[in-house]
């Protein structure tokens, strides 16, 4: 508890996506510096950069896929920090050249887990196929499978199911007729 004698500064942020080197970096576009003629860009604590104007900051590079939350520091008055919702870079593809050796993966998931794993076909108009070979996906436990044609929950929903599908039989395999696929 204390007093607000402060003016929190003002700021938006954009990721920017780096999937060839599997990591993000976040553009902090400082419109307002409060009332504070400095303010120190962190995350986790450790200061990033220092803004002594309005303008963008870049800070970075983070893994990619491990939300970060940035602090704009107030040295004046800490009750006048502004925090940012987590930010992380949208899901990088996975590439799949059609013609070469499956991949096969690997994930056991846990208790309320939710992941998601985006491939990607290298050539327009391929068809990937994706193939259980074991486990369940279990309806009673609130399981829930969803497939997208696209990067993310945004594109069209090719399939979801809760147990239906894959439960009963050795393997599932499921065709995926579009050029991106994004599982959740």
């Amino acid at each position: 508890m204390g007093c607000l004698d402060c003016t929190p500064a003002t700021a938006t942020y954009t990721v920017v996506t780096d999937c060839d080197n599997f990591q993000f970096s976040v553009e902090v576009n400082i419109i307002d510096l409060g009332s504070d003629g400095t303010l120190d860009i962190s995350v986790d604590g450790t200061v990033l950069a220092t803004a002594t104007d309005v303008g963008v900051y870049t800070v970075g590079p983070f893994t990619a896929n491990i939300p970060v939350t940035i602090t704009l520091m107030n040295s004046d008055n800490n009750l006048c920090n502004v925090y940012s919702a987590p930010l992380v870079n949208p899901l990088c593809p996975q590439i799949i050249q059609c013609g070469d050796p499956a991949i096969t993966e690997t994930y056991c998931y846990g208790i309320n887990d939710v992941h998601a794993w985006h491939w990607q076909a290298a050539n327009s108009g391929d068809i990937l196929s994706l193939r259980f070979l074991a486990g369940t996906i279990q309806a009673s436990f609130g399981d829930h499978l969803r497939i997208y044609d696209g990067p993310d929950n945004t594109g069209p929903l090719l399939l979801t199911t809760r147990q239906q599908q894959c439960s009963t039989s050795p393997t599932c395999r499921l065709p995926l007729q579009g050029r991106t696929s994004t599982w959740k």
